[in-house]
């Protein structure tokens, strides 16, 4: 499956402190447990791991309560160093759709709004949401049994809402002061704010058969997302001290697999990946001001943010099966 397809890197991040004179061995189940294990996955993300131990506290104990020697083993085969850096690197390898001689495509559609939703247990009343979501694929051959094209593309406007409790007391008190000392920020308000989320996902590939031994494919990728009020806002936060979210990933990937022979297959990739993302403030003007147990209001700070990755890979690998054994090398 794709699990399978998967080469995961595990790292243990090793305990913060030990105690003196304690051998590394001697570390019991529970710390192992309280220790964080994660997956790095390319750029992908960290998944947490915590719960596939969970099962290691059904293991077998010995008569005083120890642990066996195969469960030390197994523990300490967990704690991996890491000098190295906070997170090992993750290699993964994703087979995208392609077409086919037959043109095929597909529409989907999800739609929902608020009258799924319970009622909110601070305002009484459901909150206001409607959620439209489509997508749809379309491949087929350019030119039959040689070049082939693939694309897909979903659109998902999630209209939803957040709270705000403030007093209404202490917002009429708030605004009031200040009107009366010009401050240059926006006045706060309570209730029910807009937080929208729109977001597009786009993928479009083309496969050419060179020949019999070698075939290309060029892969170009969109994910687009902007929302509004979408960090910092909610509960004695007012929506002006929220930012909002404007972010763009691109990616443009060529690659070739050449057969060398029935055992040995030489692969070359090209990538160029873009990201921009800003996090603009709601209110531009602030400044930022928090009132313990009443409000917080103004320019949120740490805001405004963003960033401007550009990445550029290029790998070879060869791949050699020999018998029951695989060698790959490459750079």
């Amino acid at each position: 499956g794709d699990r399978e397809q998967l080469h995961l890197a595990a790292l243990v991040e090793r305990e913060q402190r030990k105690e003196p004179g304690r051998d590394r061995r001697d570390a019991t189940l529970g710390d192992i447990l309280q220790r964080r294990i994660e997956v790095a996955v390319g750029d992908v993300g960290h998944v947490d791991l915590r719960r596939d131990l969970l099962d290691a506290r059904e293991r077998r104990h010995d008569a005083d309560g120890e642990q066996t020697d195969r469960e030390r083993d197994e523990l300490e085969a967990l704690d991996v160093d890491t000098e190295l850096g906070r997170a090992l690197a993750g290699y993964i390898n994703v087979v995208t759709r392609s077409g086919g001689n037959t043109r095929h495509g597909s529409v989907a559609g999800y739609f929902r709004d608020d009258n799924w939703n319970a009622v909110n247990a601070l305002s009484g009343s459901k909150l206001p949401m409607s959620q439209r979501q489509v997508s749809g694929t379309l491949g087929g051959a350019i030119v039959r049994n040689r070049t082939f094209y693939f694309g897909s593309a979903e659109i998902r406007r999630l209209n939803q809402t957040g709270l705000t409790t403030i007093a209404a007391d202490a917002v009429a008190t708030i605004n009031a002061r200040l009107q009366a000392v010009k401050y240059p920020g926006s006045a706060i308000s309570t209730g029910v704010y807009p937080n929208p989320v729109h977001s597009t996902n786009g993928l479009f590939k083309l496969d050419h058969d060179v020949s019999s031994r070698s075939r290309l494919w060029l892969r170009y990728g969109v994910y687009d997302v902007n929302a509004d009020n979408s960090r910092g806002a909610g509960a004695l936060s007012a929506p002006t001290a929220s930012a909002g979210l404007d972010n763009r990933d691109q990616s443009l990937a060529l690659s070739n697999t050449l057969t060398l022979s029935p055992r040995i297959v030489n692969e070359t990739r090209l990538q160029v990946a873009r990201g921009v993302l800003a996090a603009l403030p709601t209110d531009p003007v602030g400044p930022a001001v928090s009132i313990a147990g009443v409000a917080t209001f103004g320019t949120l700070s740490g805001s405004p943010t963003g960033r401007r990755n550009t990445l550029t890979q290029l790998v070879d690998n060869v791949s050699w099966l020999a018998g029951a054994h695989s060698v790959r090398t490459g750079v």
